[in-house]
């Protein structure tokens, strides 16, 4: 689909960044991506995915969305994430226990992690920036699988001193 004079306004800084260019907009625009997870990280995901020009949708949302982001855990939300990977969903998700980001991509051909259980003495009393840094850092991966800059399947584990 064209870019409107408006999107590309809008979106100006992002087009002309080398990979995403006015067809690589269009694609974010066009990309559907359910959030769940913890509230302040699915609050800082949806803010960046709006911001990029990406859809949001519910996670059960028909038709099925392309991808998903799991912010925060994959204890509550697991059943959820593999039901969604289970229909074709391309799932970025991170964790995170207060001092250490865990994060990966899971994709169609690829299975999904199994949920770690955390004490809730392991998370910081706050661990609001580790959620921003962490949601900010899966929507630019999610943004990387969409516009096909990598493969996408690194999976690792950040700490933060």
């Amino acid at each position: 689909m064209p870019l409107s004079d408006a999107q590309i306004d809008r979106f100006a800084r992002q087009i002309i960044l080398p990979g995403v260019g006015a067809a690589g907009q269009a694609r974010l625009l066009e990309a559907r991506v359910a959030v769940c997870g913890t509230a302040k990280g699915a609050r800082h995901a949806v803010r960046y995915l709006r911001a990029g020009g990406l859809q949001v949708c519910a996670t059960d949302a028909e038709p099925t969305p392309e991808f998903a982001i799991i912010a925060g855990t994959l204890g509550a939300e697991c059943d959820g994430a593999r039901v969604l990977h289970a229909r074709g969903t391309t799932i970025v998700w991170y964790e995170t226990d207060g001092r250490r980001i865990r994060s990966g991509v899971a994709s169609p051909d690829r299975e999904f992690p199994i949920a770690r259980n955390r004490s809730a003495e392991s998370a910081a009393a706050d661990d609001e920036p580790l959620h921003a840094v962490a949601a900010c850092d899966a929507v630019n991966t999610l943004i990387a699988v969409i516009l096909a800059w990598s493969e996408a399947e690194w999976t690792g584990e950040v700490e933060l001193a």
